[in-house]
């Protein structure tokens, strides 16, 4: 009985088992996933092309008076007495600018001048009173010596006296105060002609700038030829350090309507080159003194070794390493 139920029993777990194997949905294909095409690389670029470059310095001069002289007391050194003149004041030549302390040498010139004209007086008496030969020539060699005397006081008072030595405009004066000792060969003053205008540049590349080179001045709508024809080098030691940080420009054919303080613009080429393949220098690529940019070759962006010539703040020459045409790749 036992064996013939078992037997039912497992029939039927079989059938079960089939049947529900049949009522599972169908398993559906594994679909291979879509080949996708690569995007195509676009580069921006810029073609090499000939043109003229040049290296230049351009600055902003301005219009300052040409000649220029140093005052000052060679002769003497002392307290300073008093000042006569204020910056910009247009003065004549030998016109009185300072003074020094003199020690009452003013009043020793005119007890020195009353002691000459006793020696005359003396001198014409013993003259109309016949007296003999060796009282009149003793009479003037008092006379001689008392003239020697009054000339040297006099000019002991003039060397304390500081003059202009040539008809100008004063453009720098000395902060010395009265009462102050002066040193001789202290610059008091600098005398400008107004007479000639030269162009002044004072900034950080003076070292650019030598003696004798040639220039092009814009001033309003025109141009000018100039020269170099002072730098720091040229300047006095002792003129003052605001004037011997500048370099000036002779300008030719400058209208007679310009005036001291005007600008004007200064170009200075250091360098030109006609027909050059030109790039511009941010495109140009620097280690370690390798000098390389990316061209487009076949559309694919190659790294490429050049050699430079002239460089300027936006341009460089190529000298070796590309051919007009060829397309560089913008970084």
């Amino acid at each position: 009985m036992m064996t013939r139920r078992t037997g039912v029993i497992a029939v039927a777990l079989l059938l079960s088992t089939l049947t529900g194997c049949f009522l599972l949905p169908k398993e559906e294909a594994i679909l291979a996933p879509p080949i996708m095409e690569p995007p195509e690389i676009t580069y921006k670029t810029i073609a090499v092309t000939r043109k003229d470059i040049e290296d230049s310095v351009r600055v902003t001069g301005y219009f300052v008076y040409a000649r220029q002289k140093s005052v000052q007391f060679r002769s003497a050194s002392g307290r300073l007495d008093a000042i006569y003149v204020s910056y910009g004041d247009v003065v004549e030549e030998g016109q009185l600018l300072a003074s020094l302390v003199t020690n009452n040498t003013e009043l020793r010139i005119r007890q020195q001048e009353l002691r000459v004209r006793k020696l005359e007086l003396g001198l014409e008496r013993k003259q109309l009173t016949g007296a003999d030969r060796f009282e009149i020539e003793m009479a003037k060699l008092d006379l001689e010596l008392g003239k020697i005397q009054l000339e040297q006081l006099i000019n002991e008072l003039e060397t304390s006296r500081l003059r202009a030595p040539m008809s100008g405009e004063i453009v720098y004066i000395t902060n010395a105060a009265e009462g102050d000792y002066i040193d001789s060969y202290r610059t008091m003053f600098q005398i400008a002609d107004r007479s000639k205008l030269y162009l002044s540049y004072a900034g950080s590349n003076l070292g650019e700038f030598r003696l004798g080179m040639k220039v092009v001045v814009a001033y309003e709508d025109a141009e000018y030829d100039g020269e170099v024809v002072m730098t720091p080098a040229q300047f006095p030691i002792d003129a003052p350090e605001s004037q011997r940080r500048q370099v000036m420009f002779e300008v030719r054919g400058l209208p007679d309507t310009v005036k001291k303080g005007e600008s004007a613009r200064v170009v200075l080429i250091l360098q030109k080159q006609e027909n050059a393949l030109v790039i511009p220098r941010s495109q140009v690529q620097r280690y370690l003194g390798r000098k390389y940019v990316y061209v487009l070759e076949d559309g694919v962006r190659t790294e490429r070794n050049i050699d430079t010539g002239i460089e300027n703040a936006t341009e460089v020459e190529v000298t070796e390493g590309l051919e007009e045409g060829e397309l560089i790749v913008l970084r």
